[in-house]
């Protein structure tokens, strides 16, 4: 059967659907468009400068890899486990920089790109180089090392490593601008490089990057990855999986529905009282319906001759005449008895004794002439007189 609504509660149901349209409307016109390539690297991320490509490689290639998405706090302690920091990019404070200083005293390993990933370093001597210097350029080995045994590398980098100690170890470099160095710390190593380059989809295709990503991650049976993305905005928590994804459209119009479910069982619980119908002997009632009667047939003169006629009986009262006295008469009574000197009087009331034998009356005429006579039983007090 269909459902029965109340003139209010559908009036209700229409704002709330025209605010949900407008909701959606907006979301579509509002909505994130596609944006620029994002260089952040990314194991998520398909863009060139992405590091999904790299990320899946060393999955296919058995390595126990993962993405690490909480603080550094929580890295698991001991040797054979590598934190990669491509390129962090939110806070880092200095709890953060004693947790990975504490990684390594156990044992553990990192490799760093960037000014930002030396940040997090024990030692940083991470420097920009001059600007034109950067872009694309190949590096040859410094030293034969484990980390150069792929060759010459491409990076595209505007940093280097400035002059550090002894115990840096430099293994790739371009003039004075090592852009490759490690070194130990506590019983762990440290690895930077001056760019995420060789890890990213763009850089790891070039001659030599994935030979450096694999030599500076080590052997496969020994070691665990954790490739960091807390760093890169992936934080723990249900809000952090949705915020950024169009489900958090779909929550907002939810809420919505949800308030106007709400609003409308508040009303409907409501305490119930019964509707006040208005007694169908009112007076009231009765002066409009006969007022329509009049004004349907169009018998303006019958109106103005009902309220002449009583304000004749009331003032014939109040003055004690008898018999039908003129208009003149009535006025001159009024002015002598009762000290009530209006000039008008007289006039009025003689037009309304021609108007009301007058079948073409106006309505406004006669609407004038029936106050103009409210008018004088209020001031002459005939009102009052009839109450008595």
């Amino acid at each position: 059967m269909p459902l029965k609504l109340a003139a209010s509660d559908r009036k209700l149901l229409l704002i709330f659907g025209a605010v949900v349209t407008v909701l959606l409307l907006a979301t579509a016109l509002l909505g994130p468009r596609q944006e620029r390539e994002s260089p952040v690297p990314s194991t998520y991320s398909a863009d060139s400068g992405g590091a999904k490509a790299a990320y899946l490689l060393l999955k296919e290639s058995g390595y126990q890899v993962e993405r690490w998405e909480k603080p550094p706090r929580d890295l698991p302690k001991g040797s054979g486990a590598l934190l990669i920091l491509a390129e962090p990019r939110w806070e880092m404070d200095r709890e953060h920089r004693m947790a990975v200083q504490r990684f390594l005293a156990a044992g553990g390993r990192v490799l760093a790109t960037g000014v930002s990933g030396a940040n997090l370093l024990p030692e940083s001597h991470a420097r920009s180089s001059d600007p034109l210097k950067g872009g694309w350029q190949s590096f040859e080995p410094a030293i034969p090392s484990a980390l150069t045994r792929g060759g010459e590398i491409k990076l595209n980098t505007w940093t280097h490593w400035g002059e550090g100690n002894f115990a840096h170890v430099t293994h790739y470099a371009r003039d004075e601008d090592a852009v490759v160095i490690s070194y130990q710390s506590g019983a762990g190593q440290v690895i930077w490089w001056a760019a995420a380059t060789p890890l990213t989809n763009a850089g790891v295709r070039e001659a030599g990057n994935m030979e450096l990503l694999l030599n500076s991650v080590g052997d496969p049976s020994r070691t665990r990855v954790f490739w960091d993305e807390y760093f890169h905005g992936s934080r723990p928590g249900l809000w952090a999986d949705v915020s950024d994804t169009p489900l958090r459209w779909a929550l907002a119009q939810a809420g919505v529905f949800l308030l106007a479910v709400l609003f409308t069982f508040s009303r409907r619980s409501g305490p119930v009282r019964p509707l006040i119908e208005p007694s169908r002997l009112s007076p009231l009632e009765f002066v409009e319906t006969l007022g329509g009667l009049y004004q349907s047939a169009h018998a303006n003169q019958v109106a103005l001759e009902v309220s002449y006629q009583r304000f004749q009986y009331l003032l014939k009262k109040r003055l004690g005449l008898t018999g039908q006295p003129t208009a003149d008469e009535m006025g001159r009574a009024v002015s002598l008895r009762l000290r009530y000197d209006r000039p008008d009087l007289s006039a009025t009331l003689a037009r309304c004794e021609h108007a009301v034998g007058d079948p073409g009356l106006r309505e406004k005429e006669a609407v004038e002439l029936v106050q103009a006579l409210n008018d004088y039983s209020r001031e002459l007090q005939l009102i009052l007189q009839e109450k008595n």
